[in-house]
C-alpha cells in the first residue's frame, strides 16, 4: 500500500511495513536473493520511486518481530507474576526500551504488538513504587516519542494520578516528560490533558514550598508543548486558549520562581515559558506589575556571557512590547543600553543578531521615546555593523531593516545619524543582493529614511463600475 502525505509543495510518498516486507519476500522467493540482498534491493527500489522509508524497519521482519515479541513476552510474564520481582521486571523494561530507542519503525512495531497496554498494566500495579514506575515511564516516553496517537483516557488517568502522588521529583519529572512527548504534534492530546485539569495540577507542582529545579524545568517544557500549534491534521487548534488558561493560573507563580532559582538552565526554561504565555496585553501588564521587568533586566546585566539566556531575554522583551504601556515602562527603566550591549556582544551570531534587531523593532514601534533612547545607546552603529557582518543572511537584513524603519518613522531627526553612518548604501546593497526576499522591508526603511526609492504600485483600479 502506498500513500501521499504533506502539502502540495512537499509531497511525501509513504508505504506500510507490510508492503515493504512483501517486496523483500518476493525478492527472496522469486529471484533467489539472500535476505541481505533482498533488503538492499527493496530499499533501492522504493528510494528510486521517492518513497520515505523513515517509518520502515529495514531488516528481515521475522527476526525483528521475534525479537520484540520475546521482550514483550518477558515483560508480560513479569507482570503476570504477582510478586513483580524488581530485578526481572527492570531487565525486561530495559530490553524493551532498547528496541524502542532504535528508531520510529521499531516503536511503531512495539505499539502494534500491545506494548502500550502492557506498560500501563505495570504502572497501575506498581502503586507508585518509584523503582518500577520510573523505568516504566522511561519506556513509555521512548515508545510514544513520534507516535503520540497511542495515548488514551487510561494513559491520561495514569498521568494525573502520578502527578498528584508525592513520590519525589524524579518520578514527577518522568511523568511530565512523558506528557510533553504526547503533546508534540498532537492537538487532541493537548486538549484532552487540559480538559482533565492538567493546568491546576501544574500550578500545584510549581507552588510546592520544596519544589526542585528539575520539576520546574519539566513543568515549563510541558507548558510550552501545551501551547504549540503544530498538528497539521487540525485546521484550527486551541493554542491561544491554552496559553490564556496557563497564564491566568501560573503567570505570577512563574515570576515568583525567577526570584528563587538562579541557575542558568532553570532561568532559561522560565524565560522561554513566560515568552510563550505573553499572548495578551493583560498578561504583559501583570508581568510588569509582579516585578518581572527587574528580573529580565537583571539577567541581561548579570549574564552577558550566556548567549542562550540573552536570546530568551530578547524574545521575552519582544513579546512584552506588544503592550504600549509596558513598552514605555521598559524604555523608562533603561532597557535600551542592555539590548544594544547584547547585539554588540554577539555580533558574530546571526540568530542573536536577528533576535536583537527584532527586539529593537518591537520596542520602537509607535514609541519615539524608545527610539531616541536606543540611538543614544548606540543602536545605529550596532545595527549597521550587524548588517555588514551578516550581509548574506536575509533574515538578519530583513530584521535590521525593520529596526531602522521603526526607529526613524516617528522621529525623522534620527535619520541623519543612520545616513551619516552609511545606512543608505548598506540598504541598497542588501536590496541588490537579496532582491524580492526582503524588498518590501528594505524599501520601507529607505522610504522612512527619506532616501530615493522606487516604490511599486501593487494594484490600481480600472475605473469600472462595481457590480
Amino acid at each position: 500500500m502506498c500513500g501521499v502525505l504533506g502539502t502540495d509543495e512537499t509531497m511525501v510518498r509513504v508505504i506500510t511495513q507490510e508492503t515493504f516486507d512483501d517486496v523483500v519476500k518476493e525478492n527472496i522467493e522469486d529471484f533467489d536473493m539472500s535476505p541481505e540482498e533482498a533488503l538492499q534491493d527493496a530499499v533501492q527500489q522504493f528510494e528510486a520511486q521517492g518513497v520515505d522509508l523513515d517509518n520502515i524497519i529495514k531488516e528481515v521482519m521475522n527476526k525483528v518481530t521475534e525479537s520484540v515479541s520475546q521482550k514483550l513476552s518477558s515483560l508480560l510474564e513479569s507482570i503476570n507474576n504477582h510478586s513483580l520481582e524488581e530485578d526481572r521486571l527492570t531487565q525486561a523494561l530495559n530490553d524493551l526500551q532498547l528496541e524502542c530507542d532504535k528508531d520510529l519503525a521499531h516503536k511503531m512495531l512495539a505499539g502494534k504488538m500491545g506494548c502500550y497496554g502492557a506498560l500501563l498494566d505495570v504502572l497501575e500495579r506498581s502503586d507508585t513504587n518509584i523503582h518500577i514506575a520510573e523505568p516504566v515511564l522511561s519506556v513509555l516516553t521512548s515508545l510514544m516519542t513520534g507516535q503520540p496517537d497511542l495515548l488514551d483516557e487510561r494513559g491520561i488517568g495514569q498521568m494525573m494520578r502520578l502527578l498528584g502522588a508525592k513520590q519525589g521529583a524524579g518520578l514527577q519529572a518522568k511523568v511530565l516528560g512523558w506528557a510533553r512527548e504526547c503533546c508534540l504534534k498532537h492537538e487532541k492530546n493537548r486538549q484532552d490533558l487540559i480538559k482533565h485539569g492538567v493546568v491546576a495540577q501544574l500550578k500545584v507542582l510549581l507552588e510546592q514550598d520544596d519544589v526542585l529545579s528539575p520539576v520546574v524545568r519539566s513543568v515549563c517544557a510541558l507548558m510550552r508543548a501545551l501551547v504549540l500549534d503544530d498538528d497539521i491534521r487540525v485546521v484550527f487548534g486551541l493554542a491561544h486558549e491554552h496559553a490564556r488558561k496557563l497564564a491566568e493560573e501560573t503567570l505570577v507563580t512563574l515570576i515568583n520562581l525567577t526570584k528563587k532559582f538562579k541557575d542558568k538552565e532553570t532561568m532559561s526554561e522560565l524565560l522561554m515559558t513566560l515568552s510563550a504565555l505573553m499572548v495578551r496585553s493583560e498578561f504583559c501588564q501583570r508581568f510588569q506589575e509582579a516585578g518581572g521587568l527587574k528580573f529580565l533586566m537583571d539577567v541581561l546585566a548579570e549574564f552577558p556571557e550566556s548567549e542562550r539566556l540573552t536570546r530568551h531575554c530578547l524574545s521575552l522583551i519582544k513579546g512584552l512590547a506588544g503592550d504600549d504601556d509596558v513598552k514605555a515602562r521598559m524604555g523608562a527603566a533603561g532597557i535600551a543600553p542592555l539590548i544594544v550591549l547584547a547585539m554588540n556582544n554577539y555580533k558574530q551570531s546571526a540568530s542573536l543578531a536577528a533576535a536583537a534587531s527584532a527586539c529593537m523593532a518591537a520596542i520602537t514601534l509607535r514609541s519615539p521615546a524608545n527610539s531616541k533612547s536606543l540611538v543614544e545607546a548606540g543602536a545605529a552603529e550596532a545595527i549597521l555593523e550587524t548588517m555588514k557582518t551578516h550581509q548574506n543572511d536575509v533574515i538578519v537584513q530583513k530584521q535590521c531593516s525593520w529596526a531602522i524603519r521603526n526607529i526613524v518613522s516617528r522621529d525623522r531627526s534620527l535619520n541623519n545619524t543612520f545616513l551619516s553612518l552609511g545606512a543608505e548604501e548598506l540598504l541598497q546593497e542588501a536590496l541588490k543582493r537579496h532582491g524580492s526576499n526582503c524588498e518590501y522591508d528594505i524599501k520601507s526603511a529607505l522610504r522612512d529614511l527619506e532616501c530615493e526609492v522606487e516604490l511599486i504600485e501593487r494594484w490600481t483600479g480600472k475605473g469600472g463600475a462595481l457590480n
